[in-house]
């Protein structure tokens, strides 16, 4: 017989069970339920049950099949997820979905569609920065679907450094009308990277820089950079518009089937209401006027709403490589705690896995209801306005950007190293998982510059403290005096732990904070610039937004738990997974951070000890645990896209029928 008809063979032969042993006996010997627990994170058992009916379209539709995937080209994943979103069009307009149920269809899709920029970030601009007539001119043809846009900032040569861009924007008077010129002078002034530039989009948001005058007979100056709504593309049969040249930058580490693209502009007309018009307006004189003061604070708001929504995903894509990490891990055996002639135990028994994998586990629900807290503190800072707290607030969502999607990347790839072998391999999803996820530690900039963003505020309200003045409940622990206590000796309740190690996590920021101070004033006591001070102590400055945004973390998750507790939305043994989840986050995170305590007289061996312990505790607490929690994400097998991490368990059936569909097989005539 044939390679190819032995494993058709094989196939047939192979028993089929209900589920395997492992995760039947795991499930039940869960002493919560996930299903309550789902409901939670969903939102309510109304909208869970709405969720799912809305995933079950993609589902069952063969368009959405995703299983030959990893055999496809750039080209093709582009051409195929284009035909997915044609399709999610289709099932909207017949299932009369709203914008939140469309939010929930393409997230079932599990897939970057080449839209996705679109949605995310050309829609959101226009809503935010257009004035109210823009909207009136514009957003029909958003709705239509006939203007698909691409957000076109960075360039060639410059990306987090926006003041840096060259692309030009010059007032050009006629006799009858006020013109843009926008041009690329230079090659690093191209666009790079704009997802859905390179083949689909219709229009961009460019932004360049604007040179014209602020006053009548006034000499033509740059006014720094600013956004206009360009038309790069032919909405009738997708053809560059006349001095466009755009097109796909090729294929990438991850995200291949989005379209990044490139872009030069040579010397291209836009009216001047092209500007969009809460990042200035330009008169009938040719003038430039500065947004108001109002736009800027709204601008921060909603930037603080899409890093909250950026936290929400990053917990969703680390949640992914946790259902499937441990699902696996319960399944495969290997070597045996027991006596010889028992079973091999059960890889996610082992203490050295444990402490691998279930600290990414706590991480996860750490994230979520960090996204969560600040999307309530979006709503009411639009329900209150307080410029003050919104550029807390925002200085912090720039730090918490940069440590969530770090620790989602970082996370992923330890689930990924922690499945041994097997996690090497595409068909178990974390591969594609971690080379689409990390892209988002250099989205918005390098992470390590959002870092300075937050620490910078982080020193000026350290200074604010000194003279006494009140700060915002996230640094009130900068106006402490940092003495650690004792831990609470036991038998302890869970609350008196967490605020023991919460205090702990808040010390330890503060010394880094005070610390960087002093050493940032010392250089520029001996004359040395603010930038170079920054740049010299430069791991320092990472550290202190780091130490910031854990302890901000950590406190989110236990205000939002107490939220739900006190509206009485969760109870009896969720609460206490919840807490046990809270406290295994932020313990690991201290005992992660312990050199930092070193040189502080009131942090004894006793702390540290107690630290350790705890961890340890928790993990043999959380473990009998963690299948029915991964279960509680609700993510189904088509989501996962795993074969390890299959909801019934046949982990070796799954691999043995994905490696049938590998087109190399059978195809002998290439062997040579």
């Amino acid at each position: 017989q044939s390679s190819s008809n032995v494993a058709r063979t094989l196939t047939i032969r192979m028993p089929r069970m209900a589920m395997a042993p492992e995760l039947a006996k795991e499930r039940a010997g869960c002493d919560f339920s996930p299903r309550e627990l789902t409901a939670l994170l969903e939102g309510g058992k109304d909208v869970m049950e709405r969720n799912e009916m809305i995933r079950s379209l993609v589902e069952q539709d063969p368009v959405f099949d995703k299983s030959d995937r990893p055999f496809l080209t750039h080209t093709q994943l582009v051409h195929r997820s284009m035909q997915k979103y044609r399709r999610l069009k289709e099932l909207r307009a017949r299932h009369s979905l709203s914008a939140d149920d469309l939010a929930v269809l393409k997230m079932a899709v599990d897939e970057v569609l080449p839209t996705n920029l679109h949605d995310v970030a050309f829609v959101p601009t226009l809503k935010m920065q257009c004035n109210k007539s823009q909207l009136d001119r514009w957003m029909p043809l958003v709705e239509s679907g006939a203007m698909l846009g691409a957000y076109a900032q960075t360039e060639l040569g410059h990306g987090s450094n926006v003041r840096g861009l060259e692309t030009q924007a010059t007032v050009v008077m006629g006799d009858d009308t006020i013109d843009i010129d926008l041009h690329s002078p230079t090659l690093t002034s191209t666009k790079w990277w704009s997802g859905c530039l390179g083949h689909v989009a219709t229009h961009a948001v460019v932004y360049a820089r604007l040179v014209c005058s602020d006053e009548p007979g006034g000499s033509a100056v740059d006014q720094g950079v600013v956004a206009f709504l360009v038309q790069v593309r032919r909405m009738t049969d997708g053809s560059p518009m006349p001095g466009v040249i755009v097109g796909d930058i090729g294929p990438k580490m991850g995200f291949n089937t989005v379209d990044n693209g490139f872009l030069r502009l040579e010397h291209v007309r836009v009216p001047r209401d092209h500007l969009l018009g809460k990042t200035g307006s330009i008169d009938s004189n040719g003038c430039f006027h500065k947004p108001a003061e109002r736009d800027k604070f709204a601008s921060y708001n909603s930037m603080v709403n899409i890093r909250a929504i950026l936290t929400i995903l990053a917990a969703r894509q680390l949640a992914r490589a946790a259902t499937i990490a441990v699902r696996y891990l319960a399944v495969r055996r290997q070597f045996q705690l027991s006596p010889a002639g028992d079973a091999e135990t059960q890889v996610l028994d082992y203490r050295a896995v444990q402490q691998r994998v279930l600290p990414q586990l706590a991480t996860t629900f750490a994230l979520h209801f960090t996204g969560k807290h600040m999307q309530r503190l979006h709503a009411h800072h639009q329900a209150h306005p307080n410029p003050e707290l919104l550029q807390e607030v925002h200085a912090t969502s720039a730090g918490l950007k940069s440590l969530c999607t770090q620790l989602t990347a970082s996370g992923i790839e330890t689930l990924r190293l922690a499945c041994g072998g097997h996690g090497y391999s595409a068909f178990s999803g974390l591969p594609e998982a971690y080379t689409n996820y990390v892209a988002q530690c250099t989205a918005e900039g390098d992470n390590y510059l959002l870092k300075i963003q937050t620490t910078r505020y982080l020193l000026k309200a350290l200074h604010k403290a000194s003279t006494g003045a009140g700060l915002p409940s996230n640094l009130a622990y900068l106006a402490e005096d940092g003495q650690v206590t004792d831990p609470p000796p036991p038998p302890a309740l869970l609350g008196e732990e967490i605020s023991f190690t919460m205090a702990m996590l808040a010390i330890r920021a503060r010394r880094i904070v005070t610390t960087l101070a002093g050493n940032m004033q010392a250089c520029l006591g001996q004359g040395v610039a603010l930038p170079e001070a920054f740049n010299r102590h430069g791991w320092e400055v990472v550290r202190a937004s780091d130490a910031h945004c854990q302890l901000v973390i950590a406190q989110s998750f236990h205000r939002e738990l107490l939220h739900l507790t006190d509206r009485g939305d969760v109870q009896g043994t969720i609460v206490t997974v919840l807490q046990q989840l809270l406290l295994l986050f932020a313990t690991s995170t201290v005992m992660e951070g312990l050199a930092d305590f070193a040189g502080d007289e009131t942090t004894t061996s006793s702390h540290v000890r107690w630290i350790r312990n705890k961890v340890t505790q928790l993990l043999a607490e959380v473990r009998p645990r963690a299948v029915g929690l991964v279960d509680a994400f609700n993510f189904s097998d088509h989501f996962l896209g795993s074969c390890l991490g299959r909801f019934d368990g046949h982990v070796y059936e799954a691999l043995w029928q994905a490696v049938q569909h590998n087109p190399l097989n059978g195809n002998w005539s290439a062997r040579l």
